[in-house]
């Protein structure tokens, strides 16, 4: 099966660039296989909303910002 397009879309603060090309990474390098969702705060503002990747790559329906999924473990840094 061909590779599909690298799609990452949201909205990111400029002072974090760095978090949004580290997530475009995880499509480029392979190492996120289909979708994901990422959000930050800082300071009690939302900087970093950002989604890519599909919902599902055989039907090519693309990961969204509503895109509703299981979440495992992620407060293990807080």
């Amino acid at each position: 099966m061909p590779r599909l397009p690298i799609i990452v879309d949201g909205d990111c603060d400029s002072r974090f660039d760095r978090v949004k090309q580290v997530f475009h990474n995880n499509f480029t390098q392979r190492w996120e296989s289909e979708g994901a969702a990422f959000a930050a705060y800082f300071k009690g503002e939302k900087v970093v909303d950002l989604w890519g990747g599909y919902a599902d790559s055989t039907s090519h329906r693309k990961w969204k910002n509503d895109t509703m999924t299981l979440l495992f473990s992620s407060t293990k840094v807080i």
